[in-house]
């Protein structure tokens, strides 16, 4: 069975958090990290000692269809507040594993429009994985002759857990990003 994948309006931020593709969950639920297996979530809440203010508001988007505009607005002005950016490197795409990278047909790969935009207003730009979203970054910004200048770019484990089984591994990665954020 192949799906097709497709992402979100940008978020923009100095901090700029870019994964592969949206997941087929999020795609359907409409918002970024929106499946609870991925920690996304809860490691935003860990760099900008929330408390749990992304997680909840998370579990509150998934379970109450009816208000979701509203939800999607907290969310987007508390990662204002911190100066926090998020999209993909992908727009669309096929896949053929639901979510999974490793499913994603590459002859069907629409490179995000934006990302010139994005770079040009973030300083750091954190890659949601060191794998295939490292060489998807790699190959768009070739495509798309998008000059990084003197930005910052960090790749670090995906907070899917994909290649990554060490979660304190994968926390302390994520709170380093916090010595960039607005706070």
């Amino acid at each position: 069975m192949t799906i097709i994948l497709k992402g979100f309006e940008p978020i923009f931020g100095k901090v700029l958090f870019l994964g592969t593709c949206v997941g087929k969950t999020s795609m359907e639920r409409g918002f970024y990290y929106m499946d609870k297996k991925n920690k996304f979530w809860e490691l935003i809440d860990e760099i900008c000692l929330r408390n749990g203010f992304f997680t909840s508001k998370r579990d509150e988007y998934i379970k109450n269809s009816q208000n979701r505009d509203s939800i999607e607005k907290d969310i987007r002005a508390k990662l204002k507040n911190f100066n926090i950016g998020i999209s993909d490197i992908i727009e669309s795409c096929e896949n053929t594993t639901n979510s999974s990278d490793r499913g994603i047909n590459r002859d069907s790969i629409v490179y995000n429009e934006k990302l010139q935009d994005l770079i040009k207003k973030a300083d750091v730009i954190v890659l949601n994985g060191k794998t295939t979203t490292y060489n998807e970054f790699k190959k768009a910004i070739k495509k798309q002759e998008i000059v990084l200048d003197n930005k910052m770019v960090i790749a670090i484990n995906s907070s899917s857990g994909a290649n990554c089984r060490n979660n304190e591994k994968r926390k302390n990665e994520w709170r380093d990003i916090s010595k960039y954020l607005k706070k």
